[in-house]
């Protein structure tokens, strides 16, 4: 029970940690793209784009500083906004450069009063947003006798297809050029290169590398996205069952690490009885030596074994009656 408890402790410390360590790590990357920010969007080569995401930066989340102030900002405008000022509110965060998660926005009481009248179309912009992709958005808006979604802004549009990409990622870990470019509707491989360096990998939504020769994206990170209210229960047990694995792998660990110690003391007990049997056969046959040479003479020429061969039957006696020992 101590163990399992201090495991879960290390998880949440460990993914506290993580998510800390990841959004610090963003906002260093951030700055290092501010210079060409600056000057433009960055040109990119095709040697470049090889070697995008080669690096071992933790871009993985969404800009911490500025994400979450702005998070905080809509939260607090959202506490006094209705109507119209509530939907204009929403629009505005989907379009928002640095806001990649709306739940905190989402949750607020003037903004889900727009439920169910003329602004309810905002609303559901805000939910695909927070837990839609790009094509959900297509789908919605060729739906018969239209969608009540508003048109998307250029800015919405580079975010949807932004967090679509997120979404691609945390399910697969190799994502082909052609079901990108479908999904994100990019007409060219070198449109499609340039949005994952520049808006996806640029940003700290996604880690990985292209690979043009195989026209694929191989993904090694990604930021997280909302989770629906429906999916914390399935998450929290995954979460729970990675703890129980984790605890079961620890026990395991400590389990070998006692044998491991156990054989280490066995094998020292041994070799001091070993010893000891050693000096106790050694005494002996210098005994006997000493005796034999004291009967016969020491220049007797049919006189006792040599000392030398008498300690290495010895040493053979001594390893015996261990062994026999230890059988027993």
């Amino acid at each position: 029970r101590a163990s399992h408890a201090r495991e879960l402790s290390r998880a949440y410390t460990l993914a506290q940690t993580a998510s800390g360590c990841c959004k610090a790590a963003h906002v260093g990357r951030r700055l290092e793209a501010a210079p060409q920010a600056r000057g433009g969007a960055p040109r990119t080569s095709a040697g470049d784009r090889r070697r995008a995401g080669g690096g071992d930066r933790c871009a993985m989340s969404a800009d911490a500083g500025g994400g979450a102030a702005a998070a905080a900002q809509y939260a607090a405008l959202a506490k006094n906004a209705t109507g119209a000022g509530a939907a204009r509110l929403t629009r505005d965060a989907c379009g928002h450069a640095g806001l990649f998660a709306f739940g905190e926005l989402l949750e607020a009481e003037g903004i889900q009063a727009l439920a169910g009248t003329e602004h309810a179309g905002s609303l559901e912009l805000l939910r695909l947003f927070a837990y839609g992709t790009w094509t959900d958005y297509r789908v919605a808006a060729a739906k018969e006798g239209g969608s009540s979604l508003p048109a998307l802004s250029d800015a919405q549009a580079r975010k949807l297809r932004q967090l679509t990409v997120v979404s691609l990622a945390e399910r697969s870990a190799t994502l082909t050029y052609d079901e990108l470019q479908a999904t994100l509707e990019l007409g060219s491989t070198r449109e499609l290169e340039d949005f994952l360096i520049n808006e996806c990998m640029y940003a700290g939504l996604i880690r990985g590398t292209l690979d043009p020769q195989r026209r694929c994206l191989h993904v090694r990170g990604c930021a997280g996205r909302d989770v629906p209210r429906e999916q914390l229960g399935a998450l929290a047990a995954g979460l729970a069952a990675w703890a129980d694995g984790a605890s079961g792998l620890l026990a395991e660990i400590e389990r070998s690490q006692e044998a491991i110690k156990q054989a280490a003391k066995d094998k020292a007990a041994a070799e001091v009885e070993l010893n000891a049997a050693r000096e106790a056969a050694k005494t002996s046959a210098d005994e006997a030596a000493n005796s034999a040479g004291a009967a016969d003479g020491n220049d007797s020429p049919g006189g006792s074994p040599a000392p030398m061969a008498m300690e290495v039957g010895a040493e053979d006696d001594a390893r015996a009656t261990v062994s026999s020992k230890r059988r027993r």
